[in-house]
């Protein structure tokens, strides 16, 4: 079943979408009609990245490569360690995998009071056991696996789906971070059942309100319009002074969403001067500030060389290395896997390696 903008979700949230319409209720119905926004980069690569995971003919940059190598190791893992393969030469090791595929929890040609479906990155059953994966791309701060609202609702359709299913493992595996595993079992999953339908029953509801925040605001579709939103510029902008801390939480939260908004708002009048020079009074588009970048270092280090105009150690003192792109060349060179070419790097450079830490970071319990 798919909506007018080509949506296979049809006119329910998705399991993406849980955490979101749980702190806004008014966002479903807000985006209802709203077109997609345009894809960032980021967020392009996450799209080029998942599909690669998932078994598409894909050639990523080297960049993308390291980020795939690193959850497709942490992935196989992962399942190593709930399902380790037989101990006995020539046992079968019968596994059910499936990979991006949509699960409802009432079959949609059929009237629902409530419905709701999701799309797991990658999901493996044996038996009454079943493992749920979803992989995160980014750094940013993600719900942990226990508390995670798209991991419950992925869990509560698998059980829904496969009803032998007894326990149910479920984890976000992402870039940098460790694996954290959180396990459902069967009552834990009829509360999540009712937890979710409730979520989405307000959802739903005309008269459901919306509240500004930035965990909500990151993806709505809706936040260019919203008064909430906009209210929450509005009140940082009457901001004179900060000796209440009582006040902090709430402004910090409206920070967030000015740092979504704010973008938007720039992106936004950009695509309309680019229409239009004379769109907006004062303001016009500049070129971007231009950048000299080395295309090829080794070419350049030839030539300089050739030219005398550098020596080695000169050169070498000019280039910042890459301990990722070096572990990377390592996994290239010697065919190691990601975990292995991060040791043997480890192993090799010992105290040449310095560890910096970057300034303490704001995030919320």
């Amino acid at each position: 079943m798919t909506d007018q903008d080509g949506d296979d979700r049809g006119n329910w949230p998705s399991a993406s979408a849980m955490e979101q319409v749980s702190l806004c209720p008014g966002s479903f119905r807000a985006q209802q009609g709203v077109a997609e926004e345009q894809m960032s980069f980021d967020a392009l690569a996450g799209t080029r990245i998942h599909g690669y995971l998932e078994g598409q003919e894909i050639i990523l940059n080297e960049g993308e490569q390291t980020i795939a190598d690193e959850l497709e190791q942490k992935r196989e893992d992962v399942i190593a360690q709930f399902f380790p393969p037989p101990k006995k030469k020539g046992a079968k090791n019968e596994l059910i995998v499936m990979k991006e595929h949509r699960l409802w929890l009432s079959p949609p040609v059929y009237p629902a009071p409530v419905n709701f479906s999701g799309k797991a990155d990658h999901i493996v059953i044996k038996g009454c056991t079943a493992l749920i994966m979803d992989y995160k791309t980014g750094r940013g701060e993600v719900a942990p696996s226990r508390c995670n609202l798209q991991l419950l609702a992925l869990t509560v359709l698998l059980k829904e789906n496969y009803p032998k299913i007894r326990k149910v493992c479920a984890c976000i595996i992402q870039t940098g971070k460790p694996v954290e595993v959180a396990t459902f079992n069967c009552k834990q999953i009829r509360e999540g059942k009712a937890l979710l339908s409730h979520i989405i029953e307000l959802a739903k509801t005309p008269s459901s309100r919306r509240f500004a925040g930035e965990k909500q605001c990151k993806w709505c579709k809706y936040k260019t319009q919203c008064p909430e939103a906009t209210g929450a510029l509005i009140t940082l902008a009457q901001v004179t002074h900060l000796s209440d801390p009582s006040k902090f939480a709430e402004l910090l939260d409206y920070v967030g969403v000015a740092k979504k908004l704010i973008p938007e708002i720039e992106s936004k009048a950009k695509e309309e001067l680019a229409k239009n020079p004379n769109a907006i009074s004062g303001y016009k588009i500049a070129p971007g500030v231009r950048r000299r970048e080395i295309a090829d270092s080794q070419q350049a280090f030839n030539q300089l060389l050739e030219d005398k105009l550098i020596t080695s150690d000169e050169f070498i003192k000019a280039v910042k290395v890459s301990v990722v792109k070096l572990e990377a060349g390592v996994s290239k060179v010697t065919g190691k896997n990601r975990t292995q070419a991060f040791t043997a790097v480890a192993d090799s450079l010992d105290e040449l390696i310095t560890i910096k830490e970057g300034k303490p970071r704001l995030v919320k319990d």
